[in-house]
C-alpha cells in the first residue's frame, strides 16, 4: 500500500489508447492494489456470487474487448442488483490513494452495556507525507466492527460521508476493532482509550484478537506514525506483545515494519538501541523455531516463517544464529558438490557467511555460483553474495555485472544490483558506482523498460538526509537524456 500512499500515486483505471502510456501501468498499483480491490469485491459479494459474476462476464464477452463497466454489470447481475457495484468501486479504481478511518468512541457515563455509547467515524485521504494536501471524493467504505465479546455488525454498513455517528452496545471497558479480516482497503486510527484497551488485550492474551486483525494493527500503527497521525512510541509499545507471537502474518508485517524503521533511522545513534529492542522481541520465536527443517506438508505456515526469522536474527548479529549458519556452511565446504544445507535456509546461510566471513569464503560462494546450473540455487547464491560488507568486494561484485561473459544471468542483473544497493553498508558505494558508470547503465537500460528505474529506486530508498537529497538532485540536473521514461525522479523523503 506504500506506493498508493504517496502524492505520486495514480488511479487504478486510466483510459489510454497510446501503447507507450500503457507499458508503465504494469506497476505495483496495477498488481498489488488491483489484487486488493478484487479481494475486497469478493469479500463484499461473497466468494460464490463473485465467481458467478466472473463466469457471466467471461462467457458474455468471450473473444471480445471489455471495460471495467462490463465487469460491474455482470457482478451486479450475479448479486441480483442488490448493490450498485459501479457506484461503490469507482472511488477505488478511478481516483488515486485510499482513506484512513478515524474511530472516536463516546464512552457512556454508566458502564452498563448498551447505555449511552457511540462511535464517531470519519474518513480522509491517507498520505505518508503529512504536509501534503490531498483532495479526494469520499470512498464508499464497507464498514464492519467487532468487540472483545465478538459482538459485531454482521451486515456491511456502507459509509460514504466524511463523518458519521453509530450507536454501539460495547461496554466502556471493552475494546472495539474495525475492518475484520481486512475487509476494506483503509487504515484505522482509534481514540487513545480504545487503543489502550487493545494494547492490554495483546499483552494479556493476544490470541483473543484474530490473526489478521493483529497483523492489521501492526501495519496500521506504523503507517500512521509515519504519517504523523500517531506517535512512534505507540507503535513500539504495540509490538511489545510479539514476544508471545508465533503466527506468520503478524510476524511478516512486523519484520517489514522493523526494516522500514531501520531505513528511516539511517545512521542515527538510536538505531543500535532500536535494533536491540527488535532482537529482544524476536528471540523467543527464534528459540522456538530453531534451525531444524520444518515439515512443509504439515506445518507450511511455520516453514514460511522460519527463514525470515533466522535471517533477521543473524542480521542483527546474534552470535548463536551466526554460529549455526557458519556451522552449516562449514559442513558444505567439506564436500562442495553435495550441499547439505536445507533448501529453505540456504539464502540465510549464504548471506550470513558473506556478511560475516572472510574473502576466501566469499570466493567459495562465487565459485559455486560459477558452477551452478539450477536457477533457484544460482539466485540464492547471487543474493547471498550481495550481503558482503567488505567495500572492495562490493565494488568488485558490482563491476562483475558489466562483464560480457559474466556468470550473472542477464535476467538477474537488475535485481542483483538492486539488492546490493539496498544494503546499508553498500548503499553509498553503489550510489558512487552508479554516478561513475552512468553512461554504461543508461546505454544498457535507460531507454526501454523499467530496469534503470528499479536500480535508482533501490539506491534512493535509503536516502533520508538533506545531503543525500541535494546530491541526488545535483546528479539528476547533469543528465541531459533521461530516456523515453522518467528514470530519474524527485525523491520523496518520508
Amino acid at each position: 500500500m506504500e506506493a498508493d500512499s504517496l502524492p505520486t500515486s495514480r488511479p487504478l483505471s486510466i483510459e489510454s489508447a497510446n501503447l507507450t502510456d500503457i507499458i508503465p501501468l504494469y506497476d505495483s498499483i496495477s498488481y498489488y492494489k488491483g489484487a486488493a480491490v478484487i479481494r475486497m469485491m469478493s469479500m463484499i459479494l461473497g466468494a460464490r456470487t463473485f465467481q458467478e459474476g466472473l463466469q457471466l462476464y467471461v462467457t458474455a464477452l468471450n473473444f471480445s474487448s471489455a471495460t471495467e463497466k462490463d465487469l460491474w454489470k455482470y457482478l451486479n447481475e450475479a448479486a441480483n442488483n442488490t448493490i450498485n457495484i459501479e457506484q461503490v468501486m469507482d472511488g477505488w479504481t478511478r481516483q488515486a490513494g485510499y482513506p484512513v478511518l478515524e474511530i472516536n468512541r463516546i464512552y457512556s457515563a454508566s458502564d452498563r452495556e448498551g447505555v449511552g455509547s457511540y462511535m464517531m467515524i470519519s474518513q480522509k485521504p491517507f498520505s505518508l507525507l503529512p504536509a501534503t494536501n490531498i483532495e479526494r471524493n469520499p470512498w464508499w467504505i464497507p464498514f464492519k466492527y467487532f468487540d472483545r465479546t465478538f459482538n459485531q455488525v454482521n451486515e456491511i454498513l456502507w459509509f460514504n460521508n466524511t463523518s458519521a455517528t453509530l450507536s454501539i452496545t460495547t461496554s466502556n471497558s471493552d475494546w472495539i476493532l474495525a475492518n475484520p479480516d481486512y475487509l476494506g482497503i483503509y487504515r484505522t486510527k482509534y481514540d487513545s482509550q480504545n487503543f489502550r484497551l487493545i494494547l492490554n488485550q495483546l499483552q494479556s492474551n493476544h490470541t483473543h484478537i484474530p490473526t489478521a486483525s493483529r497483523a492489521a494493527l501492526i501495519d496500521d500503527i506504523f503507517a500512521l506514525s509515519r504519517a504523523a497521525l500517531a506517535n512512534i512510541t505507540d507503535a513500539y509499545e504495540l509490538i511489545r506483545y510479539l514476544k508471545n507471537e508465533t503466527a506468520l502474518v503478524p510476524w511478516t508485517i512486523a519484520l517489514a515494519a522493523m526494516n522500514q524503521q531501520e531505513l528511516l533511522l539511517g545512521e542515527h545513534d538510536i538505531l543500535a538501541d532500536v535494533q536491540q529492542y527488535f532482537l529482544e522481541l524476536i528471540l523467543p520465536v527464534y528459540d522456538q523455531i530453531g534451525w531444524i527443517p520444518v515439515n512443509q506438508s504439515t506445518e507450511w505456515l511455520r516453514a514460511l516463517l522460519q527463514p525470515n526469522i533466522l535471517s533477521t536474527v543473524c542480521r542483527y548479529g546474534h552470535q548463536s544464529c551466526i554460529d549455526a549458519a557458519r556451522s552449516l556452511y562449514q559442513n558444505w565446504t567439506m564436500n562442495p558438490t553435495l550441499n547439505p544445507i536445507p533448501a529453505d535456509l540456504r539464502l540465510t546461510v549464504y548471506c550470513t557467511v558473506a556478511r560475516t566471513g572472510s574473502r576466501s569464503e566469499f570466493s567459495f560462494l562465487w565459485t559455486r555460483l560459477q558452477n551452478e546450473s539450477i536457477m533457484s540455487e544460482a539466485s540464492n547464491l547471487l543474493e547471498g553474495l550481495s550481503c558482503t560488507q567488505d567495500p572492495a568486494l562490493i565494488l568488485w561484485f558490482l563491476n562483475k555485472h558489466f562483464e560480457n561473459e559474466s556468470i550473472i544471468r542477464n535476467q538477474n542483473l537488475i535485481s542483483s544490483i538492486s539488492k546490493v544497493a539496498r544494503s546499508p553498508q553498500a548503499n553509498q558505494i553503489v550510489w558512487n558506482w552508479i554516478r561513475d558508470n552512468w553512461p554504461k547503465l543508461f546505454s544498457k537500460w535507460g531507454k526501454s523498460g523499467s530496469g534503470l528505474k528499479r536500480i535508482i529506486d533501490a539506491v534512493s530508498s535509503r536516502f533520508v538526509t538533506t545531503r543525500q537529497r541535494d546530491e541526488f538532485k545535483a546528479f539528476a540536473d547533469t543528465i541531459i537524456d533521461k530516456g523515453k521514461k522518467k528514470s530519474i525522479s524527485i525523491i520523496l523523503f518520508l
